[in-house]
C-alpha cells in the first residue's frame, strides 16, 4: 500500500483546559501529489519557501527546516556511509544498534490511555494493545541520504519479545506532527502541545495504513516492509519526517524492544537506495 501527499504544513495552536496543554489544528497542502515538494515548479504553501525543490519553512537557514520542532537526534558517530558509485543502489541501515551503518537518529516511545500522563521513552520496550489503547511511536533521522537520492525499499526490523496472542494485528500510519521521546504521552505529543486527538490520533496521522495485517506469532526478528515512497518523502523532505503510529487489536499485549534494549535487539530501519545522478 502507498501513501501519496499527506503531509504536515501548517498547525494553529489553541487551548484545551481538559488536558490543561494545546491543541494543534493542521492545514494539508493545496497541491496534491506533491510530497512536499515543490519539483517541477509547483507552488509552496503559505509561510514555506521553494529551497532545492522542497518546501521549506520561511526564515530556515538550511535543508534541516523544521527538523528543531521535532526535537531528532542529530547523526552521530555512527558515519554517513560512503559515496556509491554513480547509478548503483546503496543499502544503508539506520538505529542504534553496533551493526547500523548510520546511529543516533531513533526516537521512540510508547503511549496508553490506560497511563495517559506517563511518559515511556526511557522504557526499553514498545508495547501495543487494543485494550486498554495502547500505541508505539517510532522515527529514524534519514538526513544520511543525499537529497535527489530515489528510495528502492526500506525494511523495519524489531525484535518481539512478547508477542502476546494471534488476536494482537499489528498496523502502521504515518505520523503528521513533531512529538519528542523525552514528553510525549496518551493526552501530548510535546511539552505544552496536545495531540489533536488524544493518543496521536485524528489529524495527528494520515488516514491510511501504510502496514497492515501483521501478526507476531512468535519471539524474535520481525521485518517489515514500508513502502519506499513513504521513505522518498521523507528523504525529499527531512521537515516532513514524524516517522510512524503502531496499533495493535486485540487484547493481550505484544511487546517489542525499542532503541534503549540490549545492543543486538534495538530497532533498525535499513534503506535501499540509488544515489542523484
Amino acid at each position: 500500500m502507498s501513501l501519496r501527499s499527506v503531509v504536515v504544513l501548517a498547525w494553529i495552536v489553541s487551548p484545551v483546559a481538559a488536558v490543561g496543554v494545546a491543541a494543534c489544528r493542521f492545514d494539508a497542502p493545496p497541491i496534491d501529489d506533491t510530497l512536499y515538494s515543490c519539483k517541477g515548479g509547483a507552488a509552496c504553501p503559505t509561510g514555506f519557501a521553494c529551497i532545492d525543490e522542497v518546501c521549506r519553512k520561511v526564515g530556515s537557514d538550511d535543508a534541516d527546516g523544521a527538523l528543531a520542532d521535532a526535537a531528532l537526534p542529530e547523526p552521530g558517530d555512527g558515519g554517513a556511509p560512503d559515496a556509491a558509485p554513480s547509478g548503483g543502489a546503496r543499502t544503508v541501515t539506520f538505529g542504534e544498534g553496533s551493526t547500523a551503518d548510520v546511529r543516533d537518529v531513533t526516537a521512540d516511545t510508547w503511549i496508553s490511555d490506560h497511563f495517559p500522563n506517563d511518559v515511556h521513552g526511557g522504557d526499553s520496550e514498545l508495547d501495543l494493545d487494543g485494550a486498554p489503547l495502547t500505541a508505539a511511536l517510532i522515527r529514524f533521522d534519514l538526513r544520511a541520504i543525499p537529497s535527489g537520492a530515489t528510495v528502492e525499499s526500506a525494511v523495519l526490523t524489531w525484535v518481539v519479545f512478547d508477542p502476546g496472542t494471534s488476536a494482537e494485528v499489528m498496523s502502521a500510519q504515518v505520523l503528521l506532527m513533531p512529538w519528542t521521546e523525552a514528553t510525549a504521552t496518551w493526552y501530548q505529543a510535546t511539552d505544552g502541545v496536545a495531540w489533536p486527538t488524544e493518543g496521536a490520533l485524528g489529524d495527528a496521522v494520515a488516514a491510511a495504513r501504510i502496514v497492515d495485517d501483521v501478526q507476531p506469532h512468535a519471539a524474535g526478528a520481525l521485518a517489515l516492509d514500508l513502502p519506499a515512497s513513504v521513505v522518498q518523502a521523507w528523504v525529499d523532505a527531512p521537515a516532513t519526517n514524524f516517522g510512524l503510529r503502531w496499533q495493535a487489536t486485540g487484547t493481550d499485549l505484544l511487546r517489542l524492544r525499542s532503541r534503549e534494549a540490549a545492543d543486538d535487539q534495538r530497532p533498525l530501519l535499513t534503506v535501499t537506495y540509488r544515489p542523484p545522478p
